[in-house]
This record gives C-alpha cells, sequence and structure tokens, in this order.
C-alpha cells in the first residue's frame, strides 16, 4: 500500500511539474532575435531588425479551445477553405484586408496544413503588413505559425518563412 502512494505521489508531481506548454523545437533564420518565448498562447516571437527598426517578424501561437478536440485536422482546414471564418477572425485586426491565397498544403515535420496569405493595415498605426498563416491541429490544439513582414519586403521573405516552418517539430 505505501508503495502505492509512493507511485501516486511520485506520477502526481511528474504530472504538475515542467511547463504546460507544447514543446516544440523550430530553426529560427539568420538574424532573427528571439524577444517572447512561452508566454500566455504565444510559443515564440522572433523579429528581425534592419537598422534598429523591426522588418519581419515569425510568431508561433497556440489555441487549446475545447473546441478544436471537437475537429479532426483536416475537417478544420476544409472548413477554413469553404467559409470566411478565418477571413471574419483575421480582419478584425486590419483595415482594406484582403486575402491573396487560401489553400491546404503539405509541410515537411507538420502534414497538411491551412495556408493563406493576406495584406492588411493595423487600425492602430495603419501600417500595412502581408502576413504568411499556416495552421494545423493536433493533440487537440490549434497551432498557428504566422510570418509578418511590409508588403514591400514581404517577396524576400515568404520562402525563408516556408523554409522555417518546414522545420517547427512538435
Amino acid at each position: 500500500m505505501i508503495k502505492k502512494l509512493l507511485i501516486l505521489s511520485a506520477l502526481l508531481i511528474f504530472a504538475c511539474s515542467g511547463d504546460s506548454y507544447p514543446k516544440f523545437d523550430i530553426d529560427l533564420p539568420l538574424g532573427f532575435e528571439t524577444e517572447v518565448y512561452k508566454q500566455d498562447y504565444n510559443l515564440l516571437t522572433a523579429s528581425k531588425y534592419v537598422n534598429g527598426n523591426i522588418e519581419s517578424m515569425i510568431e508561433l501561437r497556440y489555441s487549446d479551445d475545447w473546441s478544436f478536440s471537437t475537429y479532426s485536422n483536416d475537417t478544420y482546414i476544409d472548413e477554413m477553405l469553404k467559409t470566411d471564418k478565418f477571413e471574419e477572425a483575421s480582419s478584425m485586426m486590419f483595415d482594406n484586408f484582403k486575402v491573396q491565397l487560401k489553400e491546404k498544403t503539405y509541410f515537411k515535420n507538420l502534414g497538411y496544413c491551412f495556408y493563406s496569405i493576406y495584406s492588411g493595415d493595423y487600425y492602430d498605426n495603419n501600417v500595412r503588413v502581408t502576413n504568411v498563416v499556416v495552421q494545423f491541429i493536433r493533440d487537440d490544439k490549434l497551432f498557428t505559425l504566422i510570418g509578418s513582414a511590409f508588403q514591400e519586403n514581404f517577396s524576400n521573405y515568404h520562402k525563408q518563412f516556408l523554409k522555417t516552418f518546414e522545420t517547427f517539430k512538435l
């Protein structure tokens, strides 16, 4: 009986220790500096500075909302492709919001993902940015990988964002 209590206590301590964030690994491009690491539902924010100003940014986020436990990854992707839910959610932050691309794409280490490119002017500062967004569901969580750059620089960073997202592992 004491042995069972010790084992149960050890399991409880092990289960409660450590951080509750999903374990992940990613290879950031040269020149990107990590600014936020595991804060709230943001796993990582890394920025690239040029002459002291942010020129582009990579963010890794997740949501553990219970609703994602009711979706398979394929169902989620199909829903995002067939409806305007993604546009409705994303346009809340932007004026002059425009989706350039929305499709299902395969990423090494991730499998099939929802993939989108959109542009918009931030409401708070009217700065126009273009984002590439990759989303997938795994372990009842929605993971979102975002690459952002000023519209005029986006083509310089787009492939770099995609290569970085290919290195993301859970």
